[in-house]
């Protein structure tokens, strides 16, 4: 049997805490009572085994799940229509499912049907997917979602989907059936008018997008921003165009898709805003890149080859100047990952040898390095008085922090400024000396720190 859409399967298996996850789009999901077929053994009302299963754009949402506390209910954008070849991610919940010897033994088989009942596609059995994790508390632990990743073809008939999921608990015997719908609405459009925006109106979209994803609104919001952005750079000289181009950058990358209304879109534009384009595409790693430049125009392909030469502005191994941090956030707002929210995090490490104002008062004069320990202090700072900011507006931010703080391993410098960022109590080691311990690594393992979280709570609160 073909399959007529591709199938991504991207399983992760984490512990997440939790009833049903709240749904923030207007548009919600519902999900069906559950058919069960009845165990040998009575189960209590109320402690059935149970699968829920909801369709997202939050990409990030299992890495999320790994850094949210026990005490909170993670909250998932739902989904319920689409366009042709555009990702969505299907999440499976379990709740309620047995353990023996600290194991678990749960698998689920998934069935698409189409909309006239046509069997898209089907498999008896996801061979493999056993979890088998050990839990340390079974009583308060909701097992996350298993994840996989779904487009469908321009070829397949518009109308509503029925993703069916049948999950069976092997210890108890209990077996359970649920499903959700998702509409196809067939190609994406192919052109964009640009929406005239306001600098500000533009921060605000970004800021919160990674919380509730809008893929139809990128383009004409990109368009807006390249109508703009000449003038802002004109008005304003330490505009810094490139924070809001990697927001764009990673948005459209996690939404390509889009690629081809955004070419066709912006091939009509005079080169000064057309080139904003041509510099986002240029970086977009995808086999049709070439021809999606080509298709803007002689200019646009003579701009693209002046970049063969350049680096990757959004791609920072480590923050050495408040442009680059100002673009890592973008990262961050874009998909609401860890990875540019720790290199962050990482930066605040340069104020440990960096040169403070008033160590530069005492000087006499001006040695080799100095210039460049004055830099490294100011973008250190930066970097902790932008966490600091940011951890009162973004509650997922403030969980990542604490996550590094409560990870052993993170080293005392940078435990000790993240305790001023999130006002925990923290007293410096006394034999701790600048440059003693490895700086942060960037693989920080995804500790158990939720106990240890809790704890340092309860002492804040006494």
């Amino acid at each position: 049997m073909k399959n007529k859409f591709r199938l991504l399967l991207l399983f992760t298996l984490m512990l997440s805490t939790g009833t049903v996850f709240a749904q923030t789009s207007p548009k919600k999901t519902t999900v069906p009572t559950a058919a069960r077929k009845p165990s040998a053994k009575a189960i209590p009302k109320g402690q059935e085994f149970k699968c829920f299963v909801q369709t997202s754009l939050s990409y990030s949402f299992s890495e999320q799940l790994a850094y949210i506390p026990p005490t909170e209910t993670p909250v998932l954008p739902i989904v319920s229509k689409v366009y042709a070849t555009q990702l969505f991610d299907v999440y499976v919940f379990f709740q309620n499912f047995a353990i023996k010897d600290n194991k678990t033994n749960v698998t689920f088989d998934v069935k698409v049907t189409g909309p006239r009942g046509r069997h898209f596609f089907g498999r008896k059995n996801l061979e493999g997917l056993v979890i088998s994790q050990k839990i340390n508390a079974p009583n308060h632990v909701h097992l996350s979602p298993n994840i996989f990743r779904i487009s469908f073809n321009t070829s397949d008939p518009k109308g509503t989907y029925r993703i069916n999921i049948k999950a069976t608990d092997h210890i108890s015997g209990q077996e359970t059936k649920t499903f959700t719908r998702i509409t196809l609405l067939g190609g994406p459009p192919m052109f964009y008018k640009a929406v005239n925006f306001t600098p500000r109106e533009i921060g605000e979209f970004m800021c919160y997008y990674y919380l509730n994803p809008k893929p139809e609104r990128l383009v004409p919001v990109f368009l807006g921003f390249c109508k703009i952005c000449t003038d802002l750079r004109d008005e304003y000289p330490d505009f810094n165009h490139m924070a809001l181009m990697a927001f764009f950058y990673r948005a459209f990358s996690m939404n390509k898709f889009l690629l081809p209304a955004l070419t066709n879109s912006a091939k009509d534009l005079p080169f000064s805003e057309k080139q904003h384009a041509v510099f986002l595409m240029h970086w977009m790693d995808t086999p049709y890149r070439p021809r999606l430049i080509a298709a803007m125009g002689p200019d646009a392909m003579q701009y693209d080859r002046t970049l063969d030469s350049c680096h990757n502005p959004f791609i920072i191994k480590q923050a050495r100047s408040s442009v680059q941090l100002d673009i890592l956030w973008s990262l961050f707002f874009a998909s609401g990952e860890f990875e540019p929210v720790f290199k962050i995090l990482a930066t605040m490490q340069l104020m440990e040898t960096g040169l403070k104002p008033e160590e530069l008062k005492r000087l006499k004069g001006v040695a080799p390095g100095t210039r460049s320990r004055i830099r490294d202090w100011i973008v250190g700072h930066s970097a902790e008085w932008s966490l600091k900011v940011n951890c009162r507006r973004h509650k997922l931010l403030r969980y990542y922090c604490e996550a590094v703080f409560a990870d052993p391993e993170t080293p005392p410098f940078i435990k000790y400024r993240l305790s001023k960022v999130l006002g925990i109590k923290y007293k410096m080691p006394s034999k701790h000396f600048p440059g003693s311990k490895p700086s942060l690594n960037v693989n920080i393992r995804k500790a158990d720190f939720r106990k240890t979280l809790s704890l340092n709570r309860d002492q804040d609160k006494k």
